[in-house]
């Protein structure tokens, strides 16, 4: 990825909602939903506090994480739509 982010800024590539079941059923939406996950593409340093110091980051790239329904702001980079976000904004790291 081109994009560094800065500080404790993440850039998050969204999950699609899937539209098929296991089973080859296939699922009727309104609209393009998204999932609250995605996967981290890219990290910042971490968070400057106020002395100076840098608290390294929790999360890293290639995380699968979970963040909230209004976290981030979406942008588009070389055709793909990625979300930047804080690292406060996530709620977890999903285990593979």
């Amino acid at each position: 990825m081109k994009l560094r982010p800065l500080s404790d800024c993440i850039v998050v590539k969204q999950h699609e909602e899937e539209t098929k079941t296991a089973s080859g059923l296939i699922l009727a939406f309104e609209g393009s939903q998204k999932k609250f996950q995605g996967e981290i593409m890219a990290c910042g340093t971490g968070e400057i506090r106020e002395n100076g110091t840098v608290r390294p980051m929790c999360v890293k790239t290639g995380d699968v994480i979970l963040f909230g329904e209004y976290s981030g702001q979406k942008f588009k980079l070389e055709g793909q739509e990625y979300l930047m976000m804080k690292e406060r904004d996530v709620i977890g790291v999903i285990d593979k």
